[in-house]
């Protein structure tokens, strides 16, 4: 059994989580504690947070508790009840208001979801769970072997050199897909390796990470994904304050990046490695088109007219150069073709009754501030019918359109 717990500060968005899920999941509530009857949970949890908003100094007035079991063994509604009840116990929120509920299906499989509100309402002060992730660990243990379930063992990985990562550094690995163990033993494998911020920065830049300065943590690691790890006693072992003092304090923090910046450098980093890849699966493909070279030809030597360079693709350089000359011939050609064209074009005879080329559509225009010419400069308009000798013939049905027709 794995058991998980965290404070919540927003009653409606862990309603809303409680009877949604997460994509793929099938939500069923199973029980609504502390509201009036018809009442949904975000109508009881939306009350809950304006009492706690308004009468209390409580951020956090929520508790969200998480139960999940192996895939292989199932519960049926009335033992995951009892289960709620006993994590209730343990954790000290006997008869609070709370929501069960089961989200079934998703890559978790089923599992169970409580929320309590932490709120005493004789005292209007919030119920301290203490310290709830060992009170849960110890508590699951009990259902174990109460219920004859699977035991887990949940002694420390001795491969893991850091303390497990949170629910919050869970889902970012899950999310940049990224192996959280692994990094986080990295981090802790270049701060032992190193005696000053310089060097653990050098180490951190080694793996491809960035050592940057956070908003809420004094240091943090980014990772080559865009996923942030603030340095503190769960990687480093030592308190924050004491982080800060070995790597040099502000003025040492000052020289580094902030993590935003980290992260679009790591962001621009990882859209570069994808163009190379992209590249040279491309390169892939051309070469494995090329047809092969003749046996026995030398690196070095001079084939058609041209001198190979060697390489260690044989005289693939000089291949590449080739094909570059023969598309620069490609285009100086076509573009010559195209001026030929044009001109053709231009030259040829219009269909006009003078057997003149077509004149340009439009009236040309005379640029601003510029004079206009006299009438005797000016270009003779074209002439009418009448004066080609042409009569006009009205036509029938034609909406007033004009038929020309020789005399």
């Amino acid at each position: 059994m794995i058991a998980r717990g965290t404070i919540h500060s927003s009653g409606p968005k862990l309603a809303a989580y409680l009877t949604t899920g997460k994509e793929g999941e099938r939500a069923e509530l199973i029980e609504l504690r502390g509201g009036l009857p018809g009442e949904t949970v975000r109508d009881v949890f939306g009350d809950l947070q304006a009492i706690a908003d308004s009468a209390t100094r409580a951020e956090k007035p929520f508790f969200h508790g998480y139960v999940r079991l192996p895939d292989d063994e199932r519960l049926d509604r009335t033992a995951w009840l009892k289960i709620a009840d006993r994590f209730e116990t343990a954790l000290g929120f006997q008869g609070q208001p709370r929501a069960v509920a089961l989200h079934h299906g998703g890559p978790e499989g089923n599992h169970l979801h409580v929320g309590w509100w932490r709120i005493n309402a004789d005292t209007m002060k919030a119920i301290d769970p203490g310290l709830f992730i060992k009170k849960m660990m110890e508590e699951a243990g009990k259902i174990e072997r109460d219920f004859g379930l699977r035991e887990l063992d949940r002694q420390p990985n001795p491969d893991r050199l850091t303390k497990p990562a949170k629910q919050k550094e869970f889902e970012q690995a899950r999310r940049l897909e990224t192996d959280v163990d692994a990094i986080r033993n990295g981090i802790r494998q270049a701060w032992d390796g190193s005696d000053s911020g310089p060097s653990f920065q050098a180490a951190i830049a080694d793996q491809g990470w960035i050592l940057a300065r956070g908003d809420r943590r004094a240091f943090v690691v980014v990772d080559e994904r865009g996923g942030d790890h603030a340095l503190g006693k769960r990687i480093c072992g030592i308190t924050a304050g004491e982080v800060k003092a070995r790597l040099g304090g502000e003025a040492f923090r000052a020289t580094l990046p902030h993590i935003d910046e980290a992260k679009a450098i790591q962001k621009a980093r990882q859209e570069a490695r994808e163009q190379g890849r992209g590249r040279e699966e491309g390169r892939g493909d051309q070469d494995s088109r090329q047809p092969e070279a003749e046996p026995g030809r030398k690196r070095g030597s001079k084939s058609a007219g041209r001198a190979t360079v060697a390489s260690d693709d044989g005289g693939m350089v000089a291949q590449q150069r080739e094909a570059m000359r023969s598309l620069t011939r490609r285009e100086r050609l076509a573009q010559l073709e195209a001026q030929q064209r044009a001109e053709a074009r231009r030259h040829e005879p219009g269909p006009d009754h003078d057997g003149s080329r077509h004149r340009k559509r439009g009236r040309s225009r005379r640029p601003r501030g510029a004079a206009r010419k006299p009438e005797d400069e000016r270009p003779a308009r074209k002439c009418d019918a009448q004066q080609l000798g042409i009569r006009t013939l009205s036509a029938p049905g034609r909406d007033r359109k004009s038929q020309a027709a020789p005399l």
